[in-house]
């Protein structure tokens, strides 16, 4: 009996010993390595080939950078050319960056800050992760502030990348906001100032189909989440559209966001003096509204009459600046005679016309690079499609010319752009990023829309093959056509 006390003694003793040592291991390491904070640094044209890792301690350092930066130098990039760098105090701050690409047709990234006090040691880690088999790069440069790193530490960085064909659907709806709200803030605003200028405000269903209740429904074989956010900075408030579609049959995103780029405001001029600027610049105008455009810029703007022709005043909030543009024509007169069709080469401006179909949104019509060639673009969506073919409106309905010589010389386009591609992308079960450019074209006196993507798979299992995919859609009936090679009914993934 004692000795079965002795031995109960002596195994408590050992497991007690064996936490302490796990204890103390665990203090240690936890008063050793701690997690510090960082803030997105919204830096862009410091290009460098996807490639660096970048430790930036002065402003001297920081010049050096800009001077170098592929992106400005010798041609500058289109985002560039009139770009102003963020200012940063690098009395207070430390700039880190770790360049990382990969291929896809979305991706993620996940980033942080550790610093070692015992061996004056910094890490940065970042992880990107791509999905999809998109061929499309995907560059980050992962900029990040940090408090001033001290002179006598060093700085490491740990970085991976890793590649999935399929990304996993929201699990919820609050889930899919938050990832629409990741997508607004890369736009180029800190998660601080999306949390203190954003608000969530309502959800936002297709104009056809779902449910008007709640936030995502399946749509076209993708599951659609739409956002309306108010966006507040001091006086003015206006609101912003945000939305992520998700294909299931691919296992990607997509996302549709009101403007391309988005900056930090702080500073505009009063509301009074903003609208004095709107009369000096048109003098009569109906009334004005507050919005954000599509370089993110805060706007107030107005449509007025100057000179017998109609326009639209702009004032910039911040700078001051007051932009006057002429509104196109509008297309009202019912076709018919030769001389109101519009042409491929014929059109110097877009056109803004009332179309509506049945997915309820207008187009504009435009002239394209190629001379040969008009762009019909979504009004809400900006999603555009090419077409070669002689257009015209009729009160709100387009129509596209057949072939001459047919005892019909127009046909009827009650398919509009962007539903075109959500029947395409479903049809063709790809996320749209994927598909080549969409065009209209006649085929069998029909308006057609067409588009094509190229997919991977195994054939019997084993060998890795890659194959085109045509899909046709009636610009008219909404019916769809697949294109494939025979074989491909032997292609698994």
């Amino acid at each position: 009996m004692e000795k079965s006390m002795n031995r109960v003694k002596s195994n408590g003793l050992f497991l007690v010993s064996v936490l302490a040592v796990f204890l103390a291991i665990a203090l240690n390491v936890s008063a050793e390595t701690v997690q510090i904070e960082y803030e997105d640094s919204k830096v862009t044209c410091l290009g460098s080939g996807g490639e660096g890792e970048f430790v930036v301690n002065s402003q001297e350092e920081y010049q050096k950078l800009i001077d170098g930066s592929p992106d400005l130098y010798p041609n500058p990039a289109l985002y560039c050319v009139d770009y102003e760098f963020p200012e940063i105090d690098f009395e207070e701050k430390t700039l880190l960056g770790k360049f990382l690409s990969g291929g896809g047709c979305d991706s993620k990234v996940e980033k942080s800050v550790w610093r070692d006090d015992e061996l004056k040691e910094v890490t940065y880690r970042a992880k990107l992760t791509t999905y999809g088999l998109c061929a499309m790069n995907i560059f980050h440069p992962n900029w990040v502030t940090v408090g001033k790193i001290p002179a006598e530490y060093s700085v490491k960085f740990e970085a991976s990348t890793e590649q999935k064909e399929t990304r996993e659907a929201p699990q919820s709806d609050e889930e899919a906001v938050e990832l629409i709200k990741e997508k607004i803030i890369a736009l180029g605003v800190s998660p601080q100032y999306f949390n203190s200028h954003f608000k969530f405000k309502s959800i936002v269903t297709e104009p056809a189909g779902g449910s008007e209740n709640n936030l995502s429904y399946y749509y076209s074989r993708s599951y659609y989440y739409g956002t309306l956010w108010s966006y507040t900075v001091n006086e003015y408030t206006t609101e912003y559209f945000a939305a992520l579609n998700y294909y299931p049959d691919e296992g990607l995103f997509s996302y549709r966001l009101q403007s391309n780029a988005l900056h930090e405001i702080n500073e505009t001029i009063p509301e009074e003096e903003a609208l004095g600027k709107l009369k000096e610049c048109l003098p009569s105008y109906s009334q004005q509204e507050t919005e954000i455009d599509i370089e993110g810029n805060l706007m107030i703007k107005a449509l007025g009459v100057k000179g017998g022709e109609e326009y639209t005043a702009s004032v910039n909030l911040e700078t001051e600046e007051c932009s006057l543009v002429k509104e196109p024509n509008v297309v009202e007169t019912e076709p018919g005679p030769d001389d109101i069709w519009i042409s491929p080469g014929t059109l110097a401006n877009p056109l803004s016309v009332a179309v509506r179909g049945s997915g309820g949104a207008g187009i504009s019509i435009g002239p394209s690079a190629l001379s040969d060639t008009l762009v019909i673009r979504d009004t809400l969506s900006g999603f555009s499609v090419e077409t070669r073919s002689e257009l015209a409106v009729e009160g709100e309905a387009l129509y596209v010319r057949t072939a001459a010589g047919s005892s019909q010389t127009r046909q009827l386009v009650s398919i509009l752009p962007q539903e075109a591609l959500s029947a395409i992308s479903a049809s063709a079960a790809v996320a749209p990023e994927s598909l080549s450019a969409v065009t209209l074209e006649v085929k069998d006196n029909a308006p057609v829309y067409r588009a094509s993507t190229r997919k991977r798979g195994n054939f019997i299992f084993i060998i890795p093959v890659e194959y085109d995919v045509v899909v046709e859609v009636n610009a008219q009936t909404g019916a769809t056509a697949v294109n494939k090679p025979w074989w491909t009914v032997l292609v698994t993934g």
